[in-house]
């Protein structure tokens, strides 16, 4: 299973997928004052109550918007599964070419929803995020 956790600035969404398909989804607040061992005992109580071992995590991607909390959720995951995170952000190989003025301002959420829209319908989509 992979994990997805998608840290907005109110919520953050944890997923999980088994091959393709979304397993379980689940939020839980942002905060940012919250340490490594915070997030990682509500991470692991979260899939707990979603009947996921926590042998089943074979990988992590993070896409964060709250940047103060970026190297908090890495801790928690490094903590709990003892994996390094793939962190959407600059420099990651997501193949979507971002044309913009300054590219490294376009949020990581709007990244993994360009990389979906374009797995799931294949070509040019229209994506508005609220």
């Amino acid at each position: 299973m992979v994990l997805c956790i998608d840290v907005e600035n109110s919520d953050i969404t944890l997923g999980g997928f088994r091959d393709s398909e979304l397993a379980f989804i689940a939020k839980l607040s942002t905060a940012v004052s919250e340490t490594e061992d915070e997030y990682a005992v509500k991470i692991l109580n979260i899939l707990a109550l979603r009947g996921v071992d926590k042998d089943e995590i074979k990988g992590v991607i993070i896409a964060s918007v709250v940047p103060q909390l970026n190297s908090v959720v890495i801790g928690a995951v490094k903590l709990l599964y003892g994996l390094e995170p793939i962190v959407v952000g600059p420099g990651v190989k997501s193949g979507i070419n971002i044309h913009c003025d300054t590219p490294s301002s376009v949020g990581a959420d709007l990244i993994c929803a360009s990389v979906a829209a374009y797995t799931v319908y294949g070509g040019t989509s229209l994506i508005v995020d609220m």
